[in-house]
């Protein structure tokens, strides 16, 4: 939806102060996505200062930009989170909700990282969320519509964030 995702040797390369990629297929509800991802850096411009959140971010349940869930893979301030984004707001016109704390994770840069990511309705209406790194959980969130109301429960798209990195991913599947 914005910036520019580009081909090197298999990989996809993205090295854009705004990068928005979502698939076509809108149909994913609950999934295991898994990628390689290779953070050779960040960056700045006068467009698009630095912030702490800069770096890769995966999208899960994605309807529009402005209501999706938000999944870090590596952020500038060396943190990693689960967010819920619903339409009305000061960002991007939508308001984000942590699902869980910011939890320390150190962005290796320059060597290849493996993630996975799973999606899945539970049976009590909540939606839960977990982030794997090399194999270890990082990180878990049930919404239970506490946090910016009902959960996502549609079935929709997935993405890749960028902001002010550059970076390749790999063996991207869901």
């Amino acid at each position: 939806t914005s910036g520019s995702l580009t081909r090197k040797d298999g990989a996809a390369c993205g090295k854009s102060d705004v990068l928005r990629v979502v698939t076509k297929r809108s149909d994913f509800r609950d999934f295991e996505l898994s990628l390689a991802l290779l953070n050779k850096g960040l960056g700045e411009t006068n467009r698009t200062p630095a912030v702490a959140w800069d770096g890769v971010h995966v999208f899960v349940r994605y309807q529009s930009q402005f209501h999706l869930y938000s999944v870090t893979l590596n952020r500038r301030d060396d943190t990693i989170v689960i967010k819920k984004k619903i339409p009305g707001g000061p960002s991007n016109d939508g308001t984000y909700f942590s699902l869980t704390p910011d939890t320390p994770y150190k962005t290796p840069y320059n060597e290849w990282q493996r993630f996975r990511v799973r999606v899945a309705d539970q049976p009590d209406g909540s939606v839960a969320i977990d982030l794997y790194a090399e194999g270890e959980k990082l990180l878990s969130a049930v919404d239970d519509g506490a946090k910016g109301g009902k959960p996502i429960k549609k079935a929709g798209k997935v993405g890749i964030r960028g902001d002010n990195c550059d970076f390749e991913l790999d063996d991207f599947s869901v």
